[in-house]
């Protein structure tokens, strides 16, 4: 292959990644609702690149479940359903109860403080939290915890030295986050509970204890799934009122439909042939 290929190829993988991390972060941001229509022209435009890494990058998106194509329509935003939601949690639940008790065994020292400062910041945030009074996590605290709380998952990960479960996990905290299931109410016994089983499995990856740290971690992540489900649950009761709407009128438009397509295009009224307009159809 020739130079100027490969600074080709090269400058068009930079050119993919810049988009799909700007989606991305749209995604988890949730600046974009589900089933939301995605625009490649758009986002080619802010980017101010080609439409060509945009579609690359909207492709890998597809790929990896957090946006779904339709034929002649475009690019949507997925909504997840309730099997989706328990297999995501299903694989965290095998790849990171492994990884946490290989980094009880292996982790190197460095790592463990690193770890316990993730800890030690969402009981920062969450004692924050308690003096305010309020009843849900919101705003700031919210983004600090969330982000501590994703640190010290991905670096039980890269202390376990497993690629492929580091991209699979990785995967299922994006699908989680940009689907929302993330954002299910944060209230003082939740946010308590989640910081208790990070101390836990810092203590036990410090004690060198495997068994505790896997315990803890599925204990975590399977606390995590019924909170999601609880929160998923909520959304759809939420939802179904709208849902019973929109299908009332989409059958009342199949029914206006079918009503005027039985009349002709040039129908006869009074001995004449009238317009399609004329006849109101």
């Amino acid at each position: 292959m020739a130079s100027n290929d490969i600074d080709q190829t090269a400058s068009s993988a930079t050119l993919s990644n810049q988009a799909y991390e700007y989606i991305q972060s749209w995604l988890v941001d949730q600046r974009w609702g589900t089933d939301q229509r995605i625009s490649e022209q758009q986002l080619a435009r802010e980017l101010g690149i080609s439409r060509t890494p945009v579609r690359e990058s909207i492709r890998r998106l597809v790929s990896e479940g957090v946006l779904y194509q339709l034929p002649s329509s475009g690019t949507y935003v997925a909504k997840p359903d309730r099997r989706q939601i328990i297999e995501i949690y299903e694989v965290r639940l095998a790849l990171e109860g492994i990884a946490a008790a290989k980094s009880a065994e292996f982790m190197k020292a460095a790592d463990i403080i690193k770890l316990s400062k993730y800890a030690e910041e969402m009981h920062t945030v969450a004692s924050e939290f308690r003096a305010t009074g309020e009843k849900l996590m919101d705003g700031e605290k919210i983004q600090r915890f969330v982000s501590a709380d994703m640190a010290f998952h991905r670096l039980l990960l890269q202390s376990a030295d497993n690629r492929l479960a580091l991209k699979i996990v990785t995967e299922g905290h994006l699908r989680s986050r940009v689907f929302g299931l993330w954002s299910h109410e944060r209230d003082l016994h939740h946010v308590a509970w989640v910081w208790l089983a990070h101390a836990r499995i810092v203590q036990a990856i410090q004690q060198r204890n495997p068994v505790a740290a896997r315990r803890w971690m599925e204990k975590h992540v399977r606390n995590s799934l019924s909170d999601t489900l609880k929160a998923y649950a909520h959304q759809a009761e939420s939802d179904a009122p709208f849902a019973q709407a929109l299908a009332r009128a989409t059958k009342s438009a199949e029914k206006m439909l079918a009503r005027k397509s039985k009349y002709p295009q040039q129908p006869e009224f009074r001995g004449r042939s009238v317009t399609v307009t004329e006849a109101g159809v």
